[in-house]
């Protein structure tokens, strides 16, 4: 042991880390049979201190600092007046077992103690009437009781906190506690009656309490109060006046489902929360004074109908109204607004003159259903980085359109030049996208969620314009029943994320999106195999949950030489190593699927698919070599999904007179069973059936890796 001034068993955490919620590692410390500490010590600093007091033997009438938090300690020690006049800070917060901390009254210059998370103290601690405590921390403690006696010595107190101490029941009178700024009672259930409190609090926190009535005697005279919080008071009836509490800026009613009526406050209210009550009318006498008000949160007040002109209120920068599902107007609010919330309310148009809102807006106008129809006006907002978005507003069919001075009717979506992100989820009436979606330059993130029939729409637009949405960072496709992926997205050269949630593609190729940095296709239950391995090597976030159906299995690409399917074509030889291992299950059979697309390197759109003959393993338990000659005549072409076609070299498709070159070949190898995959795999294209390449040939080639699909 070392007799230091400075004692360290110390478990490092970061400054972010909070001991109220974090857990501490352990640190295990051989210290059974401790008899002293140090007598010289003043600062003890011990977190997950393992025994059940301090040593008997030490003294610690030098100590200043005793940091021992999520010990496992029960008392400090037996003897009265253990802790001496240099104590200045106690930190034993989260010490679940300890049950007493004993007579402090010698500790006259202790000025912090944290006891939080104390959950089998169920005393208040006795301290000294001339110590000079300003700061307590008691929350989540068994306390049941305050005792008068007890808190008339917190004379210097400026905060203190008891929030979650579900036992608690009402407090003494605090009013002779006039250096008493901060008070937290918050999660207190058990509190019934609005604490008596000097005029000095400035901050006042009764969330989760059960108090149901504020009488005006006892709130008249917090003159300093600036923050009140009662947010989740579900028994609180409506406040009286508050009309001079001239310093008070944040007022906080989140939840209290019984309030009825708009309070009656000061105009020097900066933040005022009130989701989730039961407000009806915002009258205009209330409103019109809140000259400062910044925040107004009425959100989820279903009950709630139009508000009166807000217009005057220049300071406002947030109204958020989302689900208030009476409101049918948009509101009348001042040009200085910086975000609105109105997703979820009954607008069912929006008007002209939402055209003054002249700062950089976030409009969101989600699940809107009844609109029906958004003015022209719009064009002249400068939109925030949030954007505007108007998913699920699923009566809206158009976008409003603009006469320009040649008498055209231009699709004007383009006049929102500086938006960032624009959201139209779930528009099921949409049936078309303007060509000026290319002109938005700033456009980042495009939300098409839930819009069916998007892939033509985004087909039109792209090829309308090669250039068009080169800012464009993220694209959502989800739940559009795709079957096909648009070829034209791999025009947006920026996308580096791309959701495809829940769409109805057989396959997917990734061949042209190289930047991609997140894809998900989660859900797309009909989705067999992906195209193209590896997976963009720029890919951090693959997400492909729930693809039941998604085979495991490789691919590969392969050149052909021009006109190689001339009258001396003869088939293909490949050969393929399928890994097997014992499954949990009995597999008799299991099968190796091979599929090929040809495609014209110059025209996304042409491509051929053929599928092979299944391979058969019986009784997979083991590596299986398959070398196998594939003749035309046993080749199926897909035409419409269904491979019912014979491979045939005279088909017009392969004149040599049309402009198509069949030169690029992927092919796909799959197993039907997941116990087996396929490990390696060659191809090679055959010309003059006698000059073949032998199994040999073919096998050599394979296991060396040198093989290369060509055509002899």
């Amino acid at each position: 042991m070392y007799y230091e001034d400075y004692l360290r068993y110390h478990k490092w955490r970061t400054a972010s880390d909070d001991w109220r919620y974090n857990k501490v590692n352990k640190v295990k410390i051989i210290c059974e049979g401790l008899e002293s500490l140090p007598d010289e010590l003043r600062y003890l600093c011990w977190h997950g201190y393992p025994l059940k007091s301090l040593p008997l033997k030490f003294n610690p009438e030098h100590l200043v600092d005793l940091e021992m938090p999520h010990s496992k300690l029960q008392h400090l020690r037996k003897d009265t007046k253990f802790l001496g006049k240099k104590l200045r800070r106690i930190d034993l917060g989260g010490c679940r077992q300890l049950t007493e901390v004993l007579d402090l009254s010698q500790a006259i210059n202790l000025d912090r103690m944290e006891l939080g998370c104390c959950s089998s103290l169920t005393k208040f601690p006795k301290i000294s009437s001339n110590a000079t405590l300003t700061r307590l921390c008691l929350t989540e403690t068994g306390i049941e009781e305050v005792p008068y006696s007890a808190i008339k010595s917190l004379s210097k107190i400026v905060k203190l906190y008891m929030g979650s101490n579900k036992r608690l029941r009402n407090l003494p009178s605090m009013r002779h506690l006039t250096s008493l700024e901060k008070l937290d009672l918050s999660g207190c259930s058990n509190i019934t009656e609005f604490p008596e409190i000097s005029g000095a609090i400035t901050d006042l926190y009764l969330r989760e309490t059960s108090i149901e009535e504020v009488p005006y005697l006892a709130i008249k005279s917090l003159s300093k109060i600036v923050s009140l919080n009662f947010s989740s008071n579900t028994r609180l009836k409506n406040l009286p006046s508050m009309r001079h509490l001239t310093s008070l800026e944040t007022l906080c009613l989140d939840g209290c489902s019984n309030i009825t009526e708009f309070p009656e406050i000061s105009g020097a209210i900066t933040f005022l929360y009130l989701s989730g009550t039961a407000i009806e009318e915002v009258p205009y006498s209330a409103i019109k004074s809140l000259s400062k008000i910044v925040e107004l949160d009425m959100r989820s007040n279903t009950r709630l109908r139009n508000l009166p002109s807000m217009c005057h209120l220049t300071s406002l920068q947030l109204l958020n109204l989302k689900g208030c599902s009476n409101i049918t107007e948009f509101p009348d609010v001042s040009g200085e607004i910086a975000i609105l919330h109105l997703s979820e309310t009954g607008i069912e148009e929006v008007p002209s003159f939402v055209g003054r809102l002249t700062n950089h807006l976030d409009l969101t106008l989600m699940h809107c259903k009844r609109l029906k129809k958004v003015s022209s006006s719009i064009f002249q907002l400068k939109l925030g980085w949030g954007g505007l978005d108007l998913s699920g507003c699923s009566k809206l069919e158009s976008f409003p359109e603009v006469l320009e001075n040649e008498g055209m009717l231009p699709s004007s979506i383009e006049l929102l030049n500086g938006i960032r992100q624009l959201y139209m989820r779930y528009c099921k009436n949409l049936e078309s996208l303007p060509n000026s979606l290319c002109n938005l330059s700033k456009l980042e993130m495009l939300g098409l969620c839930g819009c069916p029939g998007v892939e033509k729409m985004l087909e039109n637009v792209l090829l309308s314009s090669p250039s068009g949405l080169r800012s464009l960072k993220g694209l959502d496709l989800s739940e559009c029943n795709m079957e096909v992926l648009p070829t034209a997205l791999s025009r947006l050269s920026s996308l580096d994320s791309l959701y495809l949630r829940g769409n109805e593609f057989e396959s997917l190729s990734l061949e042209l999106f190289t930047s991609l940095r997140k894809l998900d296709i989660s859900n797309c239950k009909r989705l067999r195999y992906l195209q193209d391995f590896p997976l963009p090597s720029r890919l951090e976030v693959f997400v492909a949950g729930n693809c039941t159906s998604l085979e495991t299995g490789s691919s590969m690409k392969i050149d052909l030489p021009p006109n190689w399917y001339n009258d001396k074509f003869v088939g293909f030889a490949m050969c393929i190593v399928a890994s097997c291992k014992p499954s949990n299950h009995i597999v008799l059979v299991s099968y190796v699927k091979c599929e090929c697309k040809i495609k014209d390197p110059d025209c996304d759109g042409q491509y051929i698919t053929f599928r092979f003959p299944n391979i058969v393993i019986e009784h997979p338990k083991s590596d299986h070599v398959f070398i196998k000659s594939i003749m035309p005549s046993s080749v199926r072409v897909s035409s419409e999904s269904d491979y019912s076609k014979v491979f045939d070299m005279t088909d017009p498709i392969f004149n040599p007179e049309n402009s198509f070159s069949w030169q690029k070949a992927r092919f796909r190898f799959s197993t039907s069973e997941s116990c087996c995959k396929v490990k390696s795999h060659d191809v090679i294209g055959k010309e003059e059936e006698e000059d073949c390449y032998s199994e040999s040939e073919v096998s050599t080639l394979c296991r060396s890796g040198q093989g290369r699909p060509k055509v002899r």
